[in-house]
């Protein structure tokens, strides 16, 4: 956190023009000068929204601070899943089967384009939301109003996708800004209990998922996995770290992606300091690649 939040930034900053007054732009301009005056580069370890999605971006870049991670433009095109699906659909990224839904969209109409197109299970998920929050597994039609409850209650465009069965894959990308752009080992994740890797299974130190670093898996399909978080990391622009997380399906020998993180999370438990581990790359090696791609022109 980087402001004093008695000078009413986060007002400046995400309200409507109409609703920011001249003492908000006041102290808005006194907070700016002080920031760039006491801060070299911001490290944004923020998750959601107005941190993945493009808005603290955008603010460090009109006020000339040098951060972490992707640029606004990129980070809003891959906090917003339909963006994300569409493009990467032109490139030839297999992705599950996916409707998008608004909530001026009829139910009747969501249901019965669901069970005629999707089926079931399948998953329903916000397009602007990390985490896993607001995404639920939906078994049967009976099920699906709640999720598409849910989902609503987190964004006004949702993802309905349908259910691929399969082993759950993570890949890390790191462009250091130098030139060279490192693909981390894959690691896989078996959810404990949950039927798919949920908020609290990301975020709990025990009794989580078991993540296995490096996924123990041929040659050939590790390969495949990074080949493919490479493509869609220099597709989508993405600066600094990036994660792509996959679904492979045995039985038709298929690879699906599901979303890319331009904000991994950094903790302990989370998933890219164990792949830069096993890349052979302490908790500050990370750290210091992280810091020194910030300096790099986007």
């Amino acid at each position: 956190t980087l402001a004093d939040p008695d000078h009413h930034l986060t007002l400046s900053l995400y309200d409507k023009p109409e609703d920011i007054d001249t003492c908000d732009l006041i102290a808005t301009q006194a907070i700016t000068a002080d920031l760039t005056d006491k801060y070299d580069i911001a490290f944004i370890a923020l998750h959601g929204s107005f941190g993945e999605d493009g808005y603290i971006q955008a603010y460090l870049d009109t006020i000339g601070i040098p951060y972490t991670g992707s640029s606004m433009s990129a980070s809003s095109l891959c906090f917003d899943k339909e963006f994300t699906h569409k493009l990467l659909a032109n490139q030839n990224i297999t992705q599950p089967q996916t409707l998008i839904f608004r909530d001026s969209d009829a139910r009747d109409d969501m249901r019965e384009e669901t069970h005629s197109t999707i089926g079931f299970p399948c998953f329903v998920k916000p397009a602007r939301s990390g985490s896993s929050v607001g995404v639920s597994r939906v078994e049967n039609a009976d099920a699906l109003d709640a999720a598409l409850t849910e989902a609503f209650a987190h964004d006004t465009k949702i993802l309905v996708q349908k259910f691929i069965p399969g082993a759950e894959f993570s890949c890390a990308v790191m462009d250091a800004g130098d030139g060279e752009i490192t693909t981390f080992p894959v690691i896989e994740i078996a959810p404990a209990e949950a039927a798919f890797f949920t908020y609290d299974e990301k975020y709990s130190a025990t009794d989580g998922a078991t993540e296995t670093c490096p996924a123990q898996i041929s040659d050939t399909l590790s390969d495949h996995i990074r080949s493919s978080a490479h493509t869609i990391h220099t597709q989508l622009s993405c600066s600094g770290l990036s994660r792509s997380d996959f679904i492979y399906d045995k039985d038709d020998d298929t690879l699906y992606f599901l979303e890319i993180n331009t904000l991994p999370g950094m903790t302990k438990t989370s998933l890219c300091p164990q792949e830069a581990q096993a890349a052979g790359y302490s908790f500050t090696d990370l750290v210091d690649i992280i810091l020194r791609s910030a300096t790099t022109p986007r």
